[in-house]
């Protein structure tokens, strides 16, 4: 019998102490289902210890290539280092080096097994891989994603599916056409993924009536719902303010009775 299944997952786990604490209340109070936890997060201690005290929570990783710290020494990775000594301070940069053929694909699996090993080593059993940014999709990188998944036994991937009809921007339609390219390969490594996607439009901004339309359009298989609930903290607000996004208003949604109900009244199975 065919069933509405639907994931929906917390990005940025271990960004902040507020972000985390956001993303435990959507979900032990609301139908956020599983979280992706950044390893090199200022608060990654925290959003640990938070793991380990609401077990029912998956958690995936947050493979990132910009903003934070390296896990690596800088010097080993050059090519994801800015004049800071940080990684790239943006998306946009990051993918014009890489266009640029200016990023050095091996350090970014070099960077990304270190903080898979971080994660791993902190008790936590990785259900999931998806990236800041998307930027695992980007051909070559993917390819490597793809290598560590099959090397840490992590079988389920983000992969950003899109009806056509539903692109808007030129992001939405090149990770549409990446997801497309790299949709085979990973159906033939044995990697599940998502049937749907849905969160790029609204990502960080998620309203009550957003929610509604799309829980009114799920479709039949499984659709992973993308959000970023949380706490503004003073931290998150100073760091991550130029982002732009309303974690406290996505937590308000995610928690909503109107929203639970909707679910239930569709016959919409919340898994993980």
């Amino acid at each position: 019998m065919l069933e509405k299944k639907l994931i929906v997952c917390a990005d940025d786990f271990g960004l902040t102490k507020g972000i985390n604490k956001g993303i435990v209340s959507a979900y032990s109070e609301g139908i956020v289902t599983r979280t992706s936890i950044i390893a090199n997060g200022d608060a990654f201690d925290h959003a640990v210890l938070l793991s380990g005290k609401n077990k029912g929570l998956k958690v995936g990783i947050h493979l990132t290539l910009i903003e934070e710290r390296p896990i690596n020494e800088p010097k080993n990775i050059r090519s994801l280092i800015g004049e800071d000594g940080k990684l790239h301070a943006n998306y946009r940069i990051f993918v014009l080096r890489y266009a640029l053929r200016k990023i050095d694909v091996n350090e970014v699996y070099a960077e990304w097994e270190s903080q898979i090993k971080k994660v791993l080593s902190s008790g936590i059993v990785i259900n999931h891989i998806d990236s800041h940014q998307h930027l695992h999709m980007l051909p070559g990188i993917f390819e490597k994603t793809l290598d560590l998944a099959s090397k840490y036994k992590i079988n389920k991937i983000r992969i950003h599916y899109h009806n056509i009809v539903d692109i808007r921007t030129v992001k939405e339609f090149l990770l549409a056409f990446l997801s497309s390219m790299h949709r085979k390969r990973v159906l033939n490594s044995g990697i599940s993924t998502a049937e749907h996607f849905w969160g790029l439009q609204h990502g960080g901004n998620t309203s009550e009536s957003d929610i509604i339309k799309f829980i009114d359009n799920v479709k039949f298989g499984t659709t992973e719902m993308m959000c970023h609930p949380g706490y503004a903290d003073n931290k998150y607000c100073q760091k991550y303010g130029h982002w732009k996004y309303n974690p406290e208003e996505e937590l308000k949604v995610l928690t909503s009775d109107l929203i639970k109900e909707k679910l239930k009244d569709k016959n919409i199975k919340l898994v993980s």
